[in-house]
This record gives structure tokens, sequence and C-alpha cells, in this order.
């Protein structure tokens, strides 16, 4: 399991400052050497864990107990808030929300390290030897072998199972499509070859302004096309959306960026007193029903309407897929620009 989740956040270690972040981990333990540090301690401990004996594995055994017991009350705390926070176990591989399956999980990760810190104090506790002593016949070793292979797996499915649903390749995206001026053309790529993305009728569903009304998906695409996301305060990967977001109002401009909460009573200040003009005020998701209407059940993500009432990109989920799928609709933004120029000319 450390194995697995130290390797995991190597591979991002964006998802790791995330997690710092969502789970509001205390300023102390939140330096850089902590963040970029965890990934590595997890594999030694995991290392460490099979390869060693006597005196080193019970430091290693009761390492690994201090860290899963931190985890727990991190989970415990977040899942208490209900923020929205995600715990990015397992890097960009799990992105979705803590729920009382996350704090369960947690629970069994202690419980299995206790057990194998107790476990180190046997008399022949060598690698795997200490469970040998259970029983002598050959079944009951299998057994004892499979409980914590049942135990791994069945935490690495909790954690992994959102991942279509949570880490969505962004979409295809061309530049002429209805998202920059409704002109409803293919989505093409750099080498002209037609994307397979079918762009789909705006779905008729309503959001709740502020003010109480109610305006439809397709009431907000009267003028111009909308860059919609979904976030929460609480999210770590959110929070790095959020610090860019006049940015990325401008970068976007005149494709309107309209941000969508869950809670009208917590909507973080990064999205509070800009110019309505330029960047409309936040949206509320009653009973979060667009996201199960867009089959995204994490935070941040993202799916642009086009001018046309069809969509045009789409959804993607998770800060690195909506920063990417921005610098491409700027860059064929500018595109279209240059060809304008060109032809004026």
């Amino acid at each position: 399991m450390l194995l697995v989740s130290g390797f995991a956040k190597l591979k991002s270690p964006a998802s790791t400052d995330e997690a710092f972040a969502s789970l509001q981990v205390p300023q102390a333990l939140s330096a850089p050497v902590f963040r970029r540090g965890l990934p590595w301690a997890e594999i030694a401990l995991g290392l460490a864990l099979l390869i060693t004996w006597g005196w080193v594995h019970t430091l290693a055994t009761l390492a690994t107990l201090v860290l899963f017991v931190a985890y727990l009350v991190l989970v415990a705390k977040a899942l208490q808030r209900n923020d929205g926070a995600s715990c990015n176990c397992f890097g960009e591989w799990s992105q979705a929300p803590v729920s009382g399956s996350t704090l369960i999980r947690n629970y069994v990760l202690v419980a299995a390290a206790l057990v194998a810190f107790v476990g180190s104090f046997t008399a022949a506790a060598t690698h795997f030897s200490w469970i040998q002593q259970l029983g002598g016949s050959g079944w009951l070793y299998v057994l004892s072998l499979l409980i914590p292979a049942t135990v791994v797996a069945a935490i690495l499915w909790d954690s992994l199972r959102s991942d279509s649903s949570s880490t969505t390749t962004p979409l295809g995206w061309g530049a002429s499509s209805s998202a920059g001026a409704g002109e409803g053309s293919q989505p093409r790529s750099d080498d002209e070859e037609v994307l397979d993305y079918l762009r789909e009728p705006i779905p008729y569903h309503s959001l709740t302004k502020l003010d109480g009304s109610k305006v439809t998906l397709r009431q907000l695409v009267h003028s111009n096309a909308v860059f919609m996301v979904k976030l929460s305060p609480g999210c770590g990967s959110c929070v790095m959306v959020m610090n860019q977001w006049e940015s990325l109002a401008k970068r976007l401009h005149p494709i309107k960026l309209q941000a969508v909460v869950a809670d009208p009573n917590t909507i973080p200040a990064e999205l509070s007193g800009h110019d309505p003009a330029f960047i409309p005020q936040p949206l509320i998701d009653e009973n979060n029903d667009l996201s199960n209407l867009f089959e995204q059940y994490g935070t941040p993500w993202a799916v642009v309407l086009g001018a046309d009432k069809l969509l045009a990109a789409g959804p993607v989920a998770g800060s690195g897929a909506i920063f990417e799928i921005v610098d491409e609709i700027e860059a064929q933004m500018q595109e279209a620009a240059v060809e304008t120029e060109d032809v004026q000319s």
C-alpha cells in the first residue's frame, strides 16, 4: 500500500500540494521539504516493512502506525468540515472528496499497522516468518497472506473507483467551435484530423443565483460561450484554480468564466468582489444536481457551454485538466485572431 501510494505521489507532485492544502495540514508540516519528502518516506517505509527484521522492523512498523494515525486524523477533520476536501492519497488517481468510506479505509490501515507493530515483537519476526506461526498447515499460511492482500485490494478499489469520473481526459476543442464564436464547426487537432468529440445539446437544467432567482444553462450562453467551473472551498485543487481566477478570466475573454458552488454560505473570497460585467457572480448548484447531471462527483471540474446551445468541451476534472483546456482555448483563439487579421489585410 505504501509503495503504491508513494510512487503515485511521485508521479504527480502537484496532487500532493493539493492534498496538503485541501486537508489543511498544519503549516509547520507543510513546508516543501515535507511535501516532496512524503512520497519517498512512504516508499522507504514500504520497503522497510518488507525486507527488515528485528528492531529495525519494529521501528518501521511504529513509524507506519504514526503516519497512518496522522492520515486518519486529517481525514476525520476534513470529513467533519464537509468542505469537499480530497486526500489525493494515490496522487492524481484519486481526487474524489473524502467520505465515510475514506474514514473506514483509514481505520483499517491503522489497524493493519497496529497488527504489524505487535507482530514485530514476536521471536521470529524476520521478513514474513512470524505469520507462519499462526499455523503449520500450508492452507493457513496461504490464508494468512490472502488476508492482507484482500485488505490492500479493497482499499485500492475504494481509492481508485472514482478514477473514470474524477480524472477525465480533456475532450476535443476546435478553434472555430461555438465555445469561441458559436459557429458550430467540428473540433480539429493540430494535424487537422477531426477529433472524436460528439457535441451534444446543452442540457435543460437551471442553477440558482445569489438573489434566489433561477437561470438555465442555455440562458447563460445567450451572448457568449461560458467556461463553467464547479468549485469547493476546502478542495486543494480548487484553491489552485481560484488563486488564478482573474487571470483565467482575462485569458478566456470573451468567453465568460462562471463559478458554481454547492453552498451560498461558503463562497470563497477568491470568487467574490469582482466586476460582475467581467466575472459573473457564482451560481449555486443545489443538491449537487449539476454534478450528478454531468457525472462529476469530485471538484474542481469544468465544462464549456457553446453559444450555439451545444456543449463545446468537457467535462474535465482536476486543476491540471482545467488549466490544460484553458491553454488550448487561449491558443486557438489567438490563432483565430491572427487568421482574421490576415484576411482583413
